[in-house]
């Protein structure tokens, strides 16, 4: 995966990070799934199925509502991305290296090091923002066993593309 053409817009990485996102989900079973990103427009647009007008992006949006209903999405989350330091951290080394890199839990590689620093606190912090969001709502829940799941599926996978997917 290579995002750094200079006419790749922020849009389409965010939907080709999806599709890789969601096809990892799907080979590894990875249930319930909570998908959390920092594009309130592109999140809007896969909960409320809402297609890009765009034909480039109409057609990545299929994609992504295909997978996600493959893999039964439960929840499209926003996060702000003060909250989701771990994929700025990774957009930046993309951006910083002129390269896209895909490594595998455990290893010894600096972009994996730099992203551990972060990933505890986005996902706590989105735990937290999710429970509180749905204490009073007939929403989805997150029980000890999402949060336990959610944590050791990010560690074990590492898995930031351009969207945080929480499993």
């Amino acid at each position: 995966m290579e995002y750094g053409n200079p006419t790749t817009t922020n849009n389409f990485a965010k939907y080709r990070g999806l599709v890789h996102g969601l096809h990892r989900a799907k080979e590894g079973v990875l249930l319930p799934l909570h998908v959390v990103g920092d594009s309130a427009l592109v999140l809007s647009q896969l909960r409320t199925y809402r297609s890009p007008r765009k034909p480039q992006l109409a057609q990545l949006y299929d994609v992504v509502r295909d997978l996600a209903d493959d893999v039964a999405v439960v929840s499209w989350g926003h996060h702000y991305r003060n909250y989701n330091k771990m994929a700025d951290c990774a957009a930046n080394i993309a951006m910083d290296t002129y390269s896209s890199v895909q490594v595998r839990i455990p290893s010894g590689r600096r972009v994996v090091k730099e992203l551990a620093l972060h990933l505890d606190n986005d996902v706590n912090h989105w735990i937290e923002t999710s429970t509180n969001e749905h204490a009073d709502s007939s929403g989805p829940t997150y029980t000890e066993k999402d949060r336990i799941l959610s944590r050791k599926h990010l560690a074990l996978r590492g898995g930031v593309v351009c969207e945080t997917i929480i499993a």
